[in-house]
């Protein structure tokens, strides 16, 4: 393969799957042109990154040819591109020279330049990043206010509407509007909506505008649409330069940018005199850009238009599957996913994959999905993984793979969309120490202490804006109750409210805030001083400090309050998160996540399926539809071709997401049940072929026997760390108690215990090893909440309490269990009656708390905590966690009265 790959004389096409080198292979090629003498070389890329990235490794091997002397070039060069050089002195040169002979660029920069080479009027213009969302949301406001549209569309339609709209038209703006107004109004379709043409009509005004915007400014989506009107290709001076083309990342090209690729080689092939060449490289399985027009049915296509024009046969199609990223193990389970699954329409090609690291240990989990319950699943989630994650790094525990514990930065963890779970992930993490790479968004709406910073800054800017100066009063700020306000209002003063306040402590507080000046950061800055951070983290909790810091990072964007205030107070206005750890864990979406690999990968989200979401859909001439009309078949049938082609992409993210991991992969999701084309599902049918369930009820798959025995042992079985499987154990438990029911008669058959850890085996604990007295105190204690938390489910409350001590600690005497036993059945007899609910959990001031049994009734709620132990003191320590559990459900029942006992068992 390596002689096809770096003969300059050949055209190449290379379909790779992911972690099998393809950059590596565009290097060798660009190398091997460089020494060859080739020249007029143009390499193109799919991001600047990766832009930066291949100048990088072809001039770090430029530099190292530079330095040696013949022989040492001929045996470096025959091992790595196959070639020998009949020059060394060219060669030494070329980390000097090598500029003037390839460019390497992204395809919108290559454009760039040459729309500036072939027209002087460009030369003057500057791009401009479009941040789609907050222009189309200005653009709205501004059509919605100067056009006076309520007054032309339909009733129904809203500004959030408009807004919507404006952005489905936008995402096709190269459509020219004028001629399908026109068309629509010469020749309309009977059943299209008014309120369509209304909104074309209100945008195509917008369009005038925009012209006179265009004579100054290009937008960075705008230079391949101008680039292709000018017909770049036809110019001279810029073809003349292009002798060889490199295509890095070939599938994430849309139709458009494969216009132009195929115009600038259209002769490459059918000229056999000629000496020029194209060298494509591309995966169409990691084809995820669909938003952006990128298609692996356009890439796969193009390779056959290529075929038509080589009559010499000078293209040659090389296929390479061998990983250097993932361990066997891994890329089984990848291949057991995929297998007899379709990635597009236009390929039905069989998925297997080999591995270059065949020995090396992997291991992949399939954690059962999590349930909303009295705290949100979401939540619950992103305490689990934090605690996991926290505990490999306090134990240092073992990465197998790397003979070494592990390190933040090995852990990356994934998303398929961005929800609250990333915020959770993400402040979970921060909230303990933890160092995390993360950039995100914040949306202020879903986060009320941001839509208390933003109301503060509305007072500031105007100190009558009562319902901004009502929300700081009743914040915990100021405290004002309900009934405080009220009174004020009952007193029907002619002040504004702000006058009437001007005498109590908030009044003089917000007047000192009104006198403050300066910047958007210095203003909110001296007003969020330590002493008010510490008031709002007693209500919002710990995590207050981290959520201020992201506002203040933000604030630096705007220098005038009233600016920022303005554009954070849209409806789906957010906070932009940056944070970069040279050790931190990696919080990233599948899109964000491509190029990258973590030794150990998350798959967090894996229930979520998406939905299209297109406002307008388009047919083959252009002509938007609104997607709601469900009565016109052309709609119909766009709308199932769109639902096709969503669920290929979303397999295709899939593929992505886990070709990431190097050695261990962990699935996770929330969810009552699992839903259809969801990851999940995807990858419950694979693991089950190949793997093994676990008594807890998660599936797992391993090339190393010893593998999930140092995982559990470890982490999710440790006695800090169960959160992972805290659900799943309850669920498990629940599932065989069942059984007990039903067949009380084979008992000690029918009942598996959940978290039972192999400890006699591990430990060196044999049969007669007696436990002291101070540690059976601790393990006692331990042992009854857990039988409580399940034996009210149970009929046979003796047997089953027996087995369970069997099972779980084999390492006690008889007499110890006995006296377990003893006080849990007394326990039962004297509180049959009590009820409630056990191991109730709830969350308050960012905290898991959870609570041994809660009984709710009419007017009252009882907090029951048990308690073990010889001394029945009641210390200050358990003072402030039953005054932390009335705390807790006092803010959601604040209509109830609460009450906490203490059991001592």
């Amino acid at each position: 393969m390596i002689e096809k790959v770096t003969d300059p004389n050949v055209s190449v096409w290379i379909n790779s799957s992911a972690g099998c080198g393809k950059t590596a292979l565009l290097v060798k090629r660009a190398i091997s042109l460089l020494v060859s003498k080739e020249k007029n070389i143009l390499c193109i890329t799919f991001t600047k990154v990766a832009t930066a990235e291949m100048h990088n490794r072809i001039f770090a091997i430029l530099g190292k040819l530079s330095v040696m002397n013949d022989t040492e070039m001929d045996e470096y060069l025959l091992s790595t591109i196959n070639r020998t050089v009949k020059d060394p002195d060219y060669v030494r040169k070329l980390v000097h020279t090598a500029d003037a002979l390839i460019q390497i660029q992204t395809l919108h920069s290559f454009c760039w330049q040459s729309i500036r080479m072939s027209d002087p009027q460009h030369l003057s213009k500057e791009i401009y990043e479009e941040n789609q969302h907050m222009f189309c949301q200005l653009l709205a406001r501004f059509i919605w206010e100067r056009c006076q549209l309520s007054k032309k569309t339909a009733e129904n339609t809203t500004e959030r509407k408009l807004h919507e709209m404006l952005a489905s038209l936008l995402s096709n703006f190269h459509l020219d509007y004028r001629k399908i107004i026109e068309k629509l109004k010469n020749d309309p379709l009977e059943q299209l909506a008014t309120e369509s043409i209304d909104i074309l009509s209100a945008f195509a005004e917008f369009l005038e505008i925009n012209q006179n915007i265009s004579k100054h400014y290009i937008s960075h989506n705008g230079i391949i649409e101008t680039a292709i009107n000018m017909e770049i290709w036809n110019a001279y001076e810029i073809v003349a330069k292009i002798n060889h083309i490199l295509l890095d990342e070939a599938q994430d090209n849309n139709l458009k940018q494969w216009y132009i690729i195929s115009n600038l080689c259209r002769d490459f092939l059918i000229d056999e005199t000629n000496n020029k060449s194209i060298f494509v490289v591309g995966d169409y399985k990691q084809s995820i850009y669909g938003f952006q027009g990128a298609s692996p049915d356009i890439y796969l296509a193009f390779y056959d238009i290529l075929k038509q024009r080589d009559p010499q046969n000078k293209l040659v199609q090389v296929t390479t599957a061998k990983s250097y990223r993932s361990s066997a193990a891994i890329l089984r389970f990848v291949d057991s996913v995929f297998e007899n699954v379709q990635l597009c329409t236009t390929s039905s090609e069989k998925i297997c994959h080999n591995t270059n690291r065949a020995e090396a240990p992997g291991y992949i989990e399939l954690i059962p999905l999590l349930q909303d319950r009295e705290v949100d699943a979401e939540l619950q989630l992103a305490i689990s993984i934090r605690e996991t994650i926290e505990n490999w790094l306090k134990r240092s525990r073992m990465l197998k793979a790397k003979n070494r514990p592990v390190k933040g930065s090995d852990i990356l963890i994934l998303v398929a969309h961005r929800t609250n779970l990333v915020d959770h992930i993400y402040t979970q993490l921060s909230a303990v120490n933890i160092p995390v790479n993360f950039t995100g968004k914040f949306t202020v709406k879903n986060n009320p202490l941001f839509e208390l910073l933003i109301n503060l800054g509305k007072f500031l800017i105007y100190k009558h804006d009562d319902e901004a100066l009502i929300t700081l009063l009743k914040s915990p700020i100021f405290a004002w109750s309900h009934n405080a306000l009220l009174k004020l209002k009952a007193e029907k003063r002619k002040e504004r409210l702000f006058e009437q306040i001007c005498g109590t402590y908030a009044g003089k507080v917000l007047k000192k805030w009104l006198e403050l000046y300066g910047t958007t950061f210095d203003i909110y800055s001296r007003v969020l001083d330590a002493r008010t951070v510490n008031t709002l983290a007693k209500h919002y909790g710990s995590e207050t400090p981290y959520y201020i810091d992201i506002f203040l990072d933000n604030t630096l964007e705007q220098e005038c309050i009233h600016d920022f205030v303005y554009i954070f107070s849209g409806e789906d206005a957010s906070l932009k998160i940056k944070s970069n750890n040279e050790n931190g864990v990696t919080i990233s979406t599948v899109h964000g996540s491509k190029g990258t690999q973590s030794p150990i990968v998350f798959i967090v989200d894996s229930n979520y399926v998406p939905q299209n979401r297109d406002i307008f859909f388009f047919t083959e001439d252009g002509t938007p539809l609104l997607s709601s009309e469900n009565h016109i078949r052309v709609v119909q049938e766009i709308r199932n071709i769109k639902k096709e082609s969503l669920r290929y992409e979303h397999l295709r993210l899939l593929y992505v997401a886990l070709t990431r991991a190097e050695d261990e992969l962990y699935i996770m999701g929330t969810g009552k049940q699992v839903k259809k084309n969801s990851w999940y599902e995807a990858c419950s049918n694979g693991i089950v072929k190949i793997g093994s369930q676990d008594q807890d009820g998660a599936y797992y798959h391993t090339n190393d026997l010893l593998y999930p025995v140092e995982i559990k042992k470890k982490v999710d079985r440790s006695h800090e760390n169960r959160s992972l499987l805290r659900e799943r154990d309850s669920d498990c438990c629940k599932k065989n108690t069942q059984e007990l029911q039903n067949k009380e008669s084979d008992l000690a058959n029918s009942y598996k215990f959940p978290c039972k850890e192999d400890e006699t085996s591990e430990n060196g604990i044999d049969d007669v090893t007696k436990v002291s007295e101070k540690t059976f105190q601790i393990v006692r204690g331990e042992l009854i909440h857990k039988i409580l938390e399940y034996i009210s489910k149970v009929e046979k409350a003796e047997e089953w309490t027996d087995l369970f001590l069997e099972e779980y600690s084999p390492e006690l005497s008889s007499e110890q269990k006995n006296e377990i036993k003893k006080t849990v059945l007394l326990f039962l007899e004297k509180n049959r009656k009590a009820g409630g609910k056990n191991e109730l959990e709830v969350c308050f001031d960012g905290e898991l708390l959870r609570m041994d049994n809660v009984k709710f009734e009419k007017d009252t709620i009882t907090i029951r905590d048990y308690k073990t132990g010889k001394d029945k003191n009641i210390d200050l320590a358990i003072e402030k966690q039953m005054h932390r559990y009335k705390e807790a459900m006092q803010a959601i029942y604040p209509e109830k009265n609460i009450i906490t006992e203490i059991i001592w068992l």
